[in-house]
């Protein structure tokens, strides 16, 4: 196995799913990923080691596995974006299965986090705090969007990535 893959497996195998930590590590193996499967693929010099690095069949499997095992572990966060996206570098069809898996997982979370956004505008609009309107709680997009300027109009968060 080439060093640097495995640095980046043993890397991935040894991340707490519990916090994000920008150090580009699932960025890197997305990257390695896309050198095994798609031809004369480069990050234009984003990634300079895995653009130099020759990824094996059996690494790739290993760079996935690992990748799965990770993000098993992971809730429907960011660390598990990320995991998917460096997946999704694969073109491998045997990820589908866990890939599947984890979209039912965000598809769940995301419609029990917009019931909790619905009902705290719903909350917000009967203390005052936001015009009277007609809302839904199937409407996710203006929930967050309706979420998010109330909140930066409180200076309380930026939801950005």
């Amino acid at each position: 196995m080439g060093s640097f893959c495995q640095q980046v497996i043993d890397r991935i195998k040894t991340k707490d799913a519990g916090t994000y930590k920008e150090d580009q590590t699932l960025a890197i193996a997305g990257e390695l990923l896309a050198r095994r499967y798609i031809a004369d693929y480069n990050s234009g010099g984003l990634y300079p080691d895995a653009d130099n690095e020759t990824v094996s069949p059996e690494e790739a499997v290993a760079l996935q596995a690992a990748l799965i095992e990770f993000g098993r572990s992971c809730g429907p966060d960011r660390n598990l974006s990320e995991v998917l996206w460096a997946l999704s570098r694969a073109r491998d069809p045997s990820v589908l299965p866990f890939v599947t898996d984890a979209l039912s997982r965000c598809a769940r979370h995301l419609l029990n986090a917009n019931a909790g956004l619905h009902h705290a505008l719903l909350a917000l609009e009967g203390n005052g705090e936001l015009s009277p309107r007609s809302r839904s709680r199937m409407e996710v997009e203006c929930n967050l969007k309706e979420a998010m300027s109330f909140l930066r109009t409180k200076g309380v968060i930026d939801l950005g990535w």
